[in-house]
């Protein structure tokens, strides 16, 4: 549940400590899991990772005795946990996708990375949270260093369509009204519930959108041990349900735009990762974007 008013010192240490882990755990999701997009494709490796995450929470709130509540919570909480799910996974994630078709990764990215600006902006407008110059110049950073992280090194050849731009401006918006919808469903839950429902929907929803949208998953590689691919699966979906439960946390501790801007260095945690773990080579560019993702988020805890 949300506090009742903003809680000083040790609980906004805790928060920002909860987000960093979050960011952290999102890091090395990503990278296991391109391991698991290699051989299941996009659907198999998503679906595995909110099936395994949920399994986990589900079991975690069976043992403390909040599975048994779910059925009391009042429709609110139901109805803003599926508007998250939504935003981020059916509008958000599809308006990306029909956006990088029309204007391609290297212009669509920087505009979805916005979404950090957008959501501190809604936060403070809708919301009432305090936001000031520190949040907002931690949150520009941040959009700006993972908006290159994103770009490849050679800028597509793709033209600029005006539809292509305001898909990539409804992601944004879409990513940061889905973190506004999951502060609001804390009001009527806690972090541990309301991810107990979100992963096993985004299993769902992960499993019906993308063959609508055409995408299809390829068959696993004959070489590929089905062992291995369990575990890796199964590493995948405890890192999905330690992140997304770490996000609602530091939600409920420092507020949603503060924590969607630090956690938004996640794929600056990724990179040392992805180039031990995956051999991904480390470019100017993205050395650049990662020292103004890490400025922004510096700015923002102190």
């Amino acid at each position: 549940m949300l506090p009742t008013a903003a809680q000083p010192g040790r609980s906004v240490v805790l928060g920002e400590a909860a987000v960093l882990v979050s960011a952290l755990s999102w890091a090395c999701n990503s990278v296991l899991q391109r391991l698991l997009l290699e051989h299941s494709g996009i659907v198999g490796s998503s679906v595995a990772r909110y099936v395994a995450g949920g399994s986990l929470l589900i079991l975690v709130s069976a043992a403390t005795g909040r599975l048994a509540d779910i059925p009391s919570l009042p429709v609110a909480a139901f109805a803003w946990i599926a508007a998250s799910v939504v935003a981020a996974l059916v509008l958000g994630d599809s308006f990306f996708l029909l956006a990088t078709q029309r204007i391609g990764v290297a212009r669509a990215m920087p505009i979805g990375a916005a979404h950090p600006v957008l959501t501190t902006a809604l936060a403070g407008l809708l919301l009432g949270e305090p936001v000031g110059w520190r949040l907002f110049a931690g949150a520009a950073l941040v959009a700006w260093g993972t908006g290159q992280l994103g770009r490849r090194a050679k800028n597509e050849a793709a033209r600029v369509q005006l539809s292509g731009v305001t898909f990539a401006v409804l992601a944004a918006l879409m990513w940061a009204a889905a973190a506004l919808a999951g502060r609001q469903a804390l009001q009527h839950l806690d972090a541990l519930t309301a991810n107990t429902l979100r992963l096993p929907l985004a299993a769902v929803l992960m499993f019906a959108l993308l063959p609508w949208l055409g995408v299809k998953t390829p068959s696993p590689k004959s070489e590929f041990p089905r062992g291995w691919w369990l575990g890796v699966a199964s590493v995948v979906g405890v890192l999905a349900a330690i992140a997304s439960y770490t996000f609602f946390v530091g939600i409920e501790l420092i507020g949603v735009a503060r924590t969607v801007v630090i956690q938004s260095s996640a794929p600056v945690m990724s990179l040392p990762i992805a180039a031990l773990v995956l051999r991904e080579p480390v470019t100017g560019r993205t050395l650049l974007g990662a020292l103004g993702t890490a400025l922004g988020v510096v700015v923002v805890l102190t």
